[in-house]
């Protein structure tokens, strides 16, 4: 969206009337109601800190892989044998499917093929219910229609989703709904439909406006993009009604139109229709043949074609009729004969490795013809193929984008391109110069980029050696020399001959057999070389044979290694050895070789850079963008998700079901081998991923890994304890949580608070050091995992453990790490995303978060403050006052949360909100992470954060609801529900009343918040609150944690104290905004209500606070007998920022229901006969000492702290309170004129309303519990 200048600025014309886009008008949050009358249904009660998953019953074969390979040989051999036999045969296999390599589904399916004739009715059932179950397991379930393009838009829709709701979408989905229905367009309705199913928006309701399309005359690409969003949709088991018969007679007409990377996708879309897509797969698979299958298409894409040929055979009723290929050829005899044809093309590419050089992203291309702007013969990088356009994305090499036909395309080089880019352009490039280690870094630079350091052309003796490789699309999944086929399209093949076979009850042609045995034998091959020869031998070794250990399991492990890392993989080759791994390198991704267009801007967010990329990849978004600081962050993050897919699809094509994938600077526990064994033996039918070491020490504590057990195992694990960071923290806290200890591993599940996770205590990252993943689960990280919100750790625990529509679909997820864990890392690496490594290398000293903490935050001082029990127990209420460790403590903490950001302070409304955005608004420290964490299992620490607070979100709250603000310069899509995004103008606050010095004792920390929200700020004291303040000591807690947390963003706001009456005060100077705070009302005075009136007068609005509600409506009161014009009331009623430290806590009753004593609860004492005088104190429970005693820490007089021993019986624990309380359990919502009456019924004596009532009793007295807002009268 541009404004009219702008787009003239950019196209060098004016923008036509018919794109012109309405702008809606800026609006304020609500102000009709109450304070809290803006909520939305995030403003509930917090779950149960600690979510308990479903345990998992373990599987009690021994040895599945080998058990599954028996049972796949004897029932290859047995094919022939009678019924019975192969019943109870294929019912084993089916079972052991999960660990079944491809090589024995492509043995098995070949031998069904050849006894075809031969199968009993009921064996027949029973061979394609188990050939289904071989295709269901080795399918890919990428995103059959991707673009570049659709990420963001895609993105945005599921972060307000996520945000606000299924309001949201629903409103979205009508907007694109009646913008259908308007055009009628299919290509309009295809990009439409694919950017929801992009955002994992599958709607039945999008494909009701395809019926009003006229198909016939729609555009070819636009009907098979629209046939591949049906299918999707189909797939998921939404009912379409009649739309996919007309789709795909619409496909079987245009088929012939187009292009080649086109025809696989619509195949497979069509065969999800089952017999009902027959003649288009038959017409189809004619369009294929003519297109040529040995120069036009990758081996995935035969063999596809092939599998929805042969599915619509074996789905039956397949017309009878002549196809249209000529007389007498049925169209099931075309189909069969396709899939013979195929077989015959795929075992010819075994025999020579030949693979024709096809279009694919990241090759270079010249245009043939003139293409727009773009003259003949200019030249480029391919980006993507279109699906639903039908068109190559190039960019030009002089910075421009191109779509092109295929046919207007020529592959430059044969489809090679050099192996290396220049260091500072990042372009590939023949010509490479390094520079040495003594002029610099020992980068290598280009020609031009050497002439731009130094000055000169570089000399031939500095020259590298730049190979050239190959750009093979799909084939980038395998190595060089891994022939010309996979296990897994092996498997796909040869079980679609064999379902063909069967449902035509004869075998295939005869010339057939040859070509099962050449497939067979290359997957064999395959097998054999990722398993003995790889690890072993050329670039990729990393083990010795003699060393690898006799426990070591059966699947790939892939450490993924950077070429430009060699001290790195030198480390991890030393690690195998030890461990006696039989492990092997993973060429890494370099993100900077995949770039076709820098980012022509900076900051670089606002046009992301451009990168060449595959139908089945995921595409970089805006949110990847914002976690990475620079350009070469964003492309090293871009290029380890693409790493760690692509080492997960190789070993899948390899054939294997499960893999093991590891980064490169990893310590490896000795029971690594046996353990992995292990979780495949017991959990390889139910696992989807399983952590073999969480990142974050949080999520890999016994604590936390205990309280979310699936699965024991049965390995020993001696020795296996808390860790070292777990009891550091725990002698922070002040006491141990109860834990059992543990004989043998277990698995534990892995949580998430993103994409509606609701484990608040998984705060950290699981991380990807290292991981098995099944082939299930490479499918669902593949269906829900289509664009880079986040990097590719934090996006698979967010998919694989959120909990909201978008991942629905993905039906049970299992996200599990083992515990102890078995892969970890020293920490004395940097990241290789941003390629820092390159000129630090490996550090003395820990520098990653890896290690142990992330920072030293947890070591200092006021951690102990922060996390201890000690500042909570004397009383919070004092006769001055609050007391000065609960002041202290509530100063800390608010100046340690992490800073406010404007794009997001307009939209908090709730204390649960604020803390729950705060929680992931980043530049976080250990410490904050660890308060985040006790917000959750303390309720007193929650209480006394919201005194920190309550001054700062008082005024920020109260000055958007006065309308104190302006739009903000962030542009979204779509307006969230609370309206555009606004931000505070300058504002001038003024404190005209406060009732204690509590303000004067730490104002940096009470206003460090509107500091940060607010563009510019000043705070007064003025008249009457000056004088309360003067004279009271002010303590500078920002100094002093500066001192402890050198990198904490702190600031310092100060309170001029100003003596001159309210009315000598001049106006806010000019561009500021005036808000007046009278704070903690309790006795409203005629002086008040003067001022009041005086500030409203100067145009300035007013906001005042009371512990109770009765002042305020004595002061509605007073005000409504004033003479002349009175400011108008804005909102009241109970602030949602109002403290929920309550002055009379700690005279709680000993009386209630109480529940047993646990280390780390706070309870109150009753019934010691020896100490009477501490009966009804509280006190905090620290552990268990024998038997009924327990050891509990309580404050005496004079504050100081002393240790009990007592009887539990002696102890009172409340059940404990959900909390933060939504604003709305504060009483109910009232409108403003409510509140008129309530005033004049207390001046004349009346009873309150019953709502009134309500409300006025709704909560406790604390600071700021109630408030009302007043807005000058025009």
């Amino acid at each position: 969206w541009y404004c009219r200048s702008c787009w003239a600025a950019w196209y060098g014309t004016q923008p036509p009337a018919a794109r012109l886009v309405r702008a809606p008008a800026p609006r304020r949050p609500s102000q009709g109601r109450t304070g809290s009358a803006d909520n939305t249904s995030k403003d509930v009660p917090w779950p149960s800190p600690w979510a308990v998953p479903r345990a998992e019953e373990p599987h009690h074969g021994e040895r599945p892989q080998a058990a599954a390979a028996a049972a796949a040989s004897r029932l290859a051999a047995a094919a022939g044998e009678p019924p019975e036999a192969l019943l109870e045969l294929c019912a084993e296999v089916q079972r052991l499917v999960p660990w079944l390599h491809c090589e024995d589904m492509a043995r098995v399916a070949c031998a069904f093929a050849s006894s075809a004739a031969a199968a009993a009715p009921g064996s027949a059932a029973a061979c394609r219910r188990l050939l289904q179950a071989f295709l269901a397991a080795t399918a890919k379930a990428s995103q059959a229609c991707h673009c570049s393009a659709w990420a963001a838009p895609a993105s945005e829709l599921q972060m307000l989703g996520l945000a606000h709701g299924n309001a949201h979408i629903e409103e979205h989905l009508a907007e694109v709904l009646a913008q259908l229905a308007q055009h009628r367009d299919a290509a309009l309705a295809a990009e439409e439909i694919w950017v929801l199913l992009t955002a994992k928006v599958a709607e039945p309701r999008l494909f009701t406006a395809l019926e009003g399309l006229e198909l016939e005359t729609a555009p070819p690409d636009a009907i098979a993009a629209l046939v591949c969003a049906a299918a999707h949709v189909v797939a998921s088991g939404v009912e379409l009604g009649g739309l996919p018969v007309r789709l795909a007679r619409a496909a079987g007409r245009i088929v012939h139109y187009l292009p080649a990377p086109t025809l696989a996708r619509l195949a497979e879309a069509l065969a999800s229709f089952g017999a009902l897509s027959a003649e288009a797969l038959a017409a189809l698979a004619e369009a294929v043949l003519a297109h040529g299958l040995s120069k036009a298409f990758s081996t995935e894409d035969v063999c596809e074609v092939a599998v929805s040929c042969a599915s619509a055979v074996a789905a039956g009723a397949v017309p009878a009729g002549p196809s249209g290929a000529g007389e007498g050829i049925s169209v099931e005899d075309l189909l069969a004969d396709f899939c013979v044809q195929a077989l015959e093309e795929v075992s010819a590419r075994t025999k020579d490795d030949r693979y024709p050089p096809l279009l694919v992203p990241g090759a270079r291309v010249s245009l043939r013809v003139a293409v727009g702007r773009a003259r003949r013969a200019s030249a480029g990088v391919l980006q993507e193929f279109a699906l639903h356009l039908g068109r190559w994305r190039v960019w030009l090499d002089q910075g421009m984008p191109v779509d092109a036909r295929e046919e207007e395309l020529e592959l430059l080089d044969g489809g090679e391109r050099p192996a290396l880019c220049c260091w500072d352009c990042w372009r590939l490039t023949d010509a490479l110069y390094c520079v040495g280690e003594g002029d610099g870094d020992g980068a290598q630079l280009c020609a031009s980029c050497w002439r731009q350091r130094y000055s000169r052309g570089p000399a031939p003796g500095e020259a590298v050696d730049v190979r050239r490789q190959p750009v093979r699309g799909t084939r980038g999944d395998l190595d060089a020399g891994d022939g010309g086929v996979s296990g897994r399209e092996a498997a796909r093949l040869c079980s679609s001959l064999a379902l063909v076979a069967l449902a035509r009850g004869r075998p295939p042609a005869r010339r057939a057999s040859p070509c099962f045995q050449d497939i067979t034998g290359a997957a064999a091959r395959l097998r054999r070389r990722a398993q003995e020869e790889k690890p072993f031998e050329g670039p990729s070794r990393m083990s010795n044979r003699d060393g690898v250990g006799p426990d070591a399991p059966d699947v790939p492990v892939l450490c993924v290694n950077l070429d430009r890392s060699p001290l790195r993989l030198a480390g991890m080759q030393r690690e195998g050895v030890r461990c006696g791994l039989r492990a092997r390198r993973f060429p890494a991704t370099d993100g900077r070789h995949r770039v076709v267009r820098r980012s022509p801007v900076q900051p670089y967010q606002r046009r992301l850079t451009e990168f060449a990329l595959r139908w089945d990849e995921s595409r970089p978004a805006l949110g990847l963008a914002l976690t990475a600081e620079r350009e070469r962050h964003f492309v090293g993050y871009v290029g380890s998700w693409l790493s760690h897919s692509r080492a997960a699809r190789q070993a899948v094509e390899e054939g294997s079901p499960f893999v093991v994938i590891m980064e490169d600077d990893q310590v490896l526990s000795p029971d690594f081998n046996a353990v992995v064994q292990e979780v495949i033996d017991r959990a390889g039918d139910s696992l989807d991923v399983v952590i073999l070491g969480s990142l974050d020490w949080r999520m890999r504590s016994l604590q936390y890994a205990q309280r979310r057990k699936v699965m024991q195992l049965r390995l020993p694990c001696p020795g296996a304890a808390r860790s070292g960071e777990e009891r550091h923290v725990a002698e922070l806290n002040g006491f141990e949580p109860p834990l059992h200890e543990e004989k043998t591993y277990f698995l534990y599940s892995i949580g998430s608070r993103a994409m509606g996770g609701d484990d608040y205590m998984s705060t950290g990252c699981c991380g990807v050091w290292g991981y098995l993943v099944s082939r299930r689960g490479l499918q669902k990280m593949q269906r829900s995992m289509k664009f880079m919100w986040e990097s590719f750790d934090d996006v698979l625990q967010a998919e694989l453990q959120g909990n909201n529509r978008f991942t629905a679909e993905l039906g049970q997820r299992r996200l599990w790490a083992v515990w102890p864990p078995v892969v970890t890392s020293d920490g004395k690496w940097p990241s290789q995303n941003s390629g820092e490594d390159l000129d630090m290398g490996r550090q003395a000293l820990a520098v990653s978060p890896h290690a142990s903490f992330r920072d030293g935050s947890l070591q200092a001082p006021c951690a102990r403050f922060c996390l201890g029990p000690d500042a909570l127990l004397p009383p919070a209420v004092v006769a001055s006052g609050l007391a000065e460790p609960t002041l202290a403590l509530a100063a800390t903490s608010a100046l340690l949360w992490s800073p406010v950001e404007e794009v997001w302070a307009y939209a908090q409304s709730s204390w649960r909100r604020l803390f729950d955005q705060r929680a992931g608004a980043g530049a976080g420290f250990e410490l904050r992470t660890q308060m985040q964490l006790r917000l959750h299992v303390d309720r007193h620490f929650f209480d006394v954060a919201t005194e920190g607070l309550t001054w700062s979100w008082t005024l920020l709250r109260a000055a958007f609801l006065l309308g104190l603000c302006a739009p903000s310069p962030v542009v979204l899509r779509a307006d969230p529900p609370e309206g555009p995004p606004m931000h505070l103008q300058p504002l001038s606050v003024r404190i005209l009343a406060v009732d204690s010095p509590q303000l004067a004792y730490c104002p940096d920390a009470w206003f460090r918040d509107l500091a940060d929200a607010a563009e510019d700020v000043s705070i007064e004291a003025v008249g009457e609150a000056a004088r309360t303040l003067q004279g009271i000591p002010t303590r500078d807690l920002a100094a002093e944690l500066w001192q402890q947390l050198p990198r904490a963003t702190l600031r310092q706001v100060g309170v001029q104290l100003v003596h001159s009456p309210p009315e000598d005060l001049p106006p806010p100077a000019a561009g500021r905004r005036g808000l007046s705070f009278f704070a903690n009302v309790t006795a409203p005075s005629p002086g008040l209500v003067k001022a009041i009136c005086t500030q409203s007068r100067q145009g300035v609005s007013v906001v005042v606070t009371g512990r109770r509600l009765l002042p305020l409506l004595d002061f509605l009161a007073k005000l409504s007998r004033v003479r002349g014009t009175v400011p108008r009331l804005a909102f009241a009623g109970a602030n949602p920022f109002g403290s929920c430290l309550d002055e009379g806590r700690s005279s709680t009753s000993c009386d209630e229901v109480t529940e047993a004593p646990s280390p780390g609860a706070w309870a109150w004492l009753r019934g010691l006969q020896q100490r009477p005088e501490l009966n009804g104190r509280q006190c905090f429970v620290v552990r268990e000492l024998s038997g009924s005693r327990w050891q509990v820490r309580v404050s005496l007089d004079g504050g100081l702290l002393s240790d009990l021993d007592v009887l539990a019986g002696n102890l009172c624990v409340g059940w404990p309170q959900p909390w933060p309380p939504g604003p709305w359990v504060y009483g109910p919502q009232l409108e403003v004129s409510a509140f008129w009456r309530a005033a004049a019924a207390l001046q004349s004596g009346e009873a309150l309303e019953q709502g009134m009532k309500e409300l006025a009793s709704a909560r406790p007295p604390a600071t700021n519990a109630y408030w009302l807002g007043l807005q000058p009268t025009p």
